[in-house]
């Protein structure tokens, strides 16, 4: 990255960062997404390390302004996007249908919450917490639109949200 940062267009680098690393990384993130910080803590050093050589900061610039200049997503939020997409997808939300005029209800969906509290992190039911969290317009878009829309949001208006 190094050598390469010296002849290539930001651009270009940030296409190199998404083919080499983050293609990488989104490998499988369904199953290891959701692990423990501390399991997923070196990746994470890893990401961020990769994208400061890339944007030629020192350890002392802002992780939060990394991911805002190289226009990325991190570890979490890159897990996220993707269960919601695979939710979406493979049509496994499921609207709430009762008769009851419930004000928050409309267009939400149905949300079994887990005995233990280490599964409250399975791609299910954290995919099922984000959809319920989005605009309704937002989750009604196809699909192709979706996966377009979702980083502007998770990176914008959920992260303010949390």
């Amino acid at each position: 990255m190094k050598e390469l940062r010296e002849i290539l267009p930001f651009k270009d680098i940030r296409t190199i960062y998404l083919t080499l690393f983050e293609s990488i990384i989104s490998y499988g993130i369904i199953g290891w997404g959701g692990a423990y910080n501390n399991a997923l803590l070196p990746l994470q050093k890893c990401q961020n390390t990769i994208l400061r050589v890339a944007n030629k900061k020192n350890w002392k610039y802002p992780t939060e302004k990394l991911f805002e200049d190289f226009n990325v997503l991190n570890i979490e939020l890159l897990y996220l996007k993707t269960i919601t997409i695979y939710l979406k997808k493979h049509n496994q939300l499921d609207s709430i249908n009762h008769g009851v005029n419930a004000r928050y209800a409309a267009g939400k969906f149905s949300l079994d919450w887990p005995s233990k509290t280490s599964c409250r992190k399975v791609y299910y039911f954290l995919g099922t917490q984000i959809a319920n969290l989005m605009p309704n317009d937002m989750v009604n878009l196809p699909l192709p639109i979706f996966k377009k829309k979702i980083n502007h949001w998770l990176r914008y208006e959920f992260v303010c949200k949390t």
